[in-house]
């Protein structure tokens, strides 16, 4: 019954834009062994493979790798596990598109820095990438960073321009594989910190790479100070977008206050990151959301008219989500009242640029 069920779901594989496997089951082996040839298309489909089943032993994980044969013909490729298996590093990964794996509970799938750089390194034609690894031995060996080092820059992928990496158990490891990467077509970057090597491994990714990024999303920032203002420097030319999550520590506030203040416009001073025309800002301790933020975003907001005002080209959207309750809200109103009279009494009558702003609270 199996064989015949799957003979005639499969006389149809031709007609398929995505194909969702789930492996771990006991009837893994059975399915293969009943599996017959798939006729797809000439045209790309989506493969999700999905490793989630508890129950399942190392016995009846000997199906995982099969789909990793239809890599010729697969667009985007979308993995999640729970368990530890080998990515086969001599599968056809160079006609990926879009490649997105996340490892749960400790699962393991790389297994060494090696590996990681070999299957990586063939992604020739990879435009996205997100990683979220729970689980690589690799990076908690004394030798980690000085392989990384030996193996700067060997990640070549000149079609990729969206990357993020995240270690959650290991936020450093996270941001050193980024050393492996040169990415000159790259756009969006997202960096999980808190670590102060981010700025240092951002702005080499930039210089080795030679890239121009218009998106940069920071979660957990945590920066020496002074180096907030030379990776601002680097991506000042380019920059449009930019989403920053702090969470309720101490630490953070500080790197953040000197970003806001190098990217405020005053007179007669000339702000970092002209182009920026969109904001996210995630503030997760009470009391965050005062005078440096709004300061920034009114200085952003209300423009003299373009003939007579910098370069600078104005928020057009904006999100605040802080801790607070609906009087913040309302103090916010009031707040950016007071801002917008502030400028206009330096620069006369201001046009206002922000097509959106959402305000977003969420009192425990």
């Amino acid at each position: 019954m199996l064989a015949e069920t799957l003979e005639a779901l499969c006389s149809q594989s031709y007609r398929w834009e995505a194909f969702d496997f789930e492996a771990g089951s006991e009837s893994l082996p059975l399915l293969f062994e009943n599996l017959p040839f798939l006729s797809f298309s000439s045209r790309k489909f989506d493969l999700f493979l999905r490793v989630l089943d508890h129950s399942s032993s190392p016995s009846t994980m000997v199906g995982v790798n099969l789909p990793f044969l239809w890599l010729p013909r697969v667009r985007d490729l979308d993995i999640i596990t729970l368990h530890s298996f080998t990515l086969p590093v001599n599968a056809p990964w160079q006609c990926l598109d879009t490649l997105r794996l996340e490892t749960r509970e400790g699962a393991d799938v790389f297994h060494s820095v090696q590996s990681f750089v070999q299957i990586l390194s063939q992604c020739e034609q990879l435009t996205h990438c997100f990683l979220t690894l729970s689980g690589m031995d690799a990076l908690q060996g004394e030798d980690f960073l000085p392989i990384v080092n030996d193996l700067s820059g060997s990640i070549h992928l000149p079609a990729l321009e969206h990357l993020g990496i995240s270690v959650p158990h290991c936020p450093m490891a996270g941001i050193a594989l980024l050393e492996l990467f040169t990415v000159p077509a790259l756009e969006h970057l997202i960096m999980h910190g808190p670590v102060d090597t981010t700025w240092d491994v951002g702005r080499r990714l930039i210089d080795r790479s030679k890239c121009n990024i218009t998106d940069l999303y920071l979660d957990n920032l945590f920066l020496p100070t002074e180096e907030v203002g030379f990776l601002l420097y680097k991506l000042s030319p380019t920059l449009k977008c930019l989403e920053v999550r702090i969470p309720d520590n101490g630490d953070e506030w500080t790197s953040f206050a000197v970003m806001l203040e190098a990217m405020t416009l005053r007179i007669n001073k000339p702000a970092l990151c002209p182009l920026l025309t969109s904001i996210c800002f995630t503030l997760e301790k009470q009391l965050m959301l005062n005078m440096p933020v709004l300061a920034f975003i009114a200085s952003r907001t209300y423009l003299r008219p373009r003939s007579r005002d910098t370069d600078v080209v104005g928020l057009s959207y904006a999100i605040l989500r802080v801790m607070g309750n609906e009087q913040d809200f309302r103090t916010v109103e009031r707040m950016m009242s007071h801002e917008r009279s502030l400028i206009e009494g330096k620069r006369g009558k201001c046009e206002v640029q922000l097509r959106k702003f959402d305000f977003e609270y969420d009192y425990n």
